[in-house]
């Protein structure tokens, strides 16, 4: 008798620092309806949907600020396939997927492309909301090489 309706799909919260201030997310990623809900979306493989929500976590420093992650993020083969499971070659198509469907930017291409000098940096991208319409810029993985795209 009397089910509780179902809650929202991901909560976001906030927790309060030691002077009681609410300023920061706590350890939830948001995922907005509208995200989940986009066309965009809905073409991700599963491995891009299920590693969506970790390059989200990456890239949001202040959920508030606009231009929150200039600066991009740094996500490494290594970190990929130690911490969170990924195959090397599962986890270059969560890459090429993730951009290709504009949820994230390419900053920095490192491996061999940077000539073994550090790691892929990445940023956060709105393009998603534009998919499948013409105003879409499309950005590919393969073809660039550290801002030359």
């Amino acid at each position: 008798m009397g089910a509780n309706p179902p809650g929202p799909l991901f909560w976001v919260g906030r927790m309060r620092n030691k002077r009681g201030e609410k300023n920061k997310l706590s350890a939830f990623v948001p995922i907005t309806w509208q995200m989940l809900n986009s066309e965009a979306f809905k073409k991700l493989s599963y491995s891009a949907a299920k590693a969506l929500p970790i390059f989200l976590g990456k890239g949001r420093t202040d959920f508030h600020r606009s231009g929150r992650n200039s600066d991009g993020f740094v996500f490494s083969y290594p970190e990929a396939r130690n911490r969170y499971g990924f195959s090397s070659k599962t986890f270059l198509g969560v890459i090429q997927n993730l951009i290709s469907f504009g949820f994230i930017d390419p900053l920095k291409k490192g491996g061999l492309c940077g000539f073994k000098q550090g790691y892929n940096r990445f940023k956060l991208s709105e393009r998603w909301r534009q998919y499948p319409k013409a105003e879409f810029e499309s950005v590919s993985w393969d073809s660039f090489c550290n801002g030359k795209d």
